[in-house]
């Protein structure tokens, strides 16, 4: 019998040698859609324990003013990545804007669509399930969950209108931490940037 508390390194080697010419070897098989919501669900779990390191780690932070913070960050780097996709002298800008932040949601396991509001300038993104509030829920956090979705959004349209000179604007209508049955907002400009910007040249940097 192998007596496993005493090995050497050369033994290890050997009985690993060993083990891959007989291709005694076991290798997880997994399909795109098995590997993208594992790793969506590590991605909500990994906030959620980076959160509580955080706070461990600190105990005099605000966990408000912490998840406020990482959103704010998030936000930025989310919007500029957009920048390079949205062209403000196209006529469905509003739309594209409302389309990236859909995008954004999808990519991480939300029910998101864009809902076409009273004309081209208002768009509705609705999220009727959102595993960020699902998960807050489980870590006991969900008064963080509003707040800091709020916060990623007033950033990335903030820096959106910062880089092209817009005015999109946005507002929370609906929220499941509100005990609402979706989270709801609307993204809508007064002016057609389209029309205004018809001559458009390089834009200022975020």
């Amino acid at each position: 019998m192998v007596d496993l508390n005493e090995v050497s390194e050369e033994e290890i080697e050997k009985a690993c040698e060993k083990s891959l010419e007989e291709e005694d070897v076991t290798k997880p098989e997994l399909g795109p859609e098995q590997i993208l919501n594992a790793l969506m669900g590590i991605e909500h779990m990994a906030h959620f324990e980076w959160r509580e390191a955080a706070l461990e780690a600190c105990p005099d932070v605000d966990p408000q003013e912490l998840v406020e913070k990482y959103w704010e960050i998030v936000g930025r780097d989310t919007a500029d990545s957009y920048v390079t996709m949205l062209d403000k002298t196209e006529p469905t800008f509003v739309r594209d804007v409302a389309n990236s932040i859909a995008f954004s949601s999808v990519a991480m396991g939300e029910d998101a669509k864009v809902i076409k509001g009273r004309s081209d300038l208002e768009y509705y993104v609705r999220w009727d399930r959102c595993p960020w509030y699902e998960y807050g829920r489980r870590y006991d956090a969900v008064e963080e969950d509003l707040p800091g979705c709020d916060k990623w959004c007033e950033v990335v349209i903030e820096r959106i209108n910062k880089y092209f000179g817009t005015n999109i604007k946005f507002e929370t209508l609906k929220a499941h931490p509100l005990g609402d049955d979706c989270c709801l907002r609307r993204i809508w400009s007064e002016e057609n940037p389209a029309e205004k910007y018809k001559e458009w040249e390089t834009p200022i940097e975020p």
